[in-house]
């Protein structure tokens, strides 16, 4: 089983399809679940837990307020790099075979429109 924290999202919501349609059991994590990163300010709500029977968490949370920017950089740290942060010691201790927080902060920072290849 495959958690994807930040399934509500454009990535997240992408790789669960491809997950589910490959026929791996995916748990969905995201600002709109129970457990899930708190809207407000960003982080999660609750200690981190993940449950047993997981091979691999993906941490692909990003700020919906992320083209608000520099007025909400602090939204956009709290939820890409300390719920990250938050995580990782749990996924740490957890039997995962992967654990991977990517922080998508460069890949959705104003200045994307200037490069020639965006990624």
């Amino acid at each position: 089983m495959v958690m994807v924290v930040g399934a509500g999202g454009f990535v997240g919501r992408h790789l669960c399809k491809m997950l589910t349609d490959r026929g791996v059991a995916v748990l969905a994590c995201s600002s709109g679940t129970p457990g899930g990163i708190d809207l407000d300010s960003g982080l999660f709500s609750t200690e981190v837990r993940f449950p047993k029977g997981l091979d691999a968490v993906y941490f692909l949370a990003q700020s919906p307020r992320y083209h608000q920017t520099p007025q909400q950089s602090a939204h956009l740290l709290a939820v890409n790099c300390v719920a990250a942060v938050q995580a990782a010691p749990p996924g740490m201790q957890a039997p995962l075979d992967l654990f991977t927080p990517q922080l998508a902060m460069c890949m959705r920072h104003p200045l994307h429109r200037f490069m020639k290849h965006p990624l």
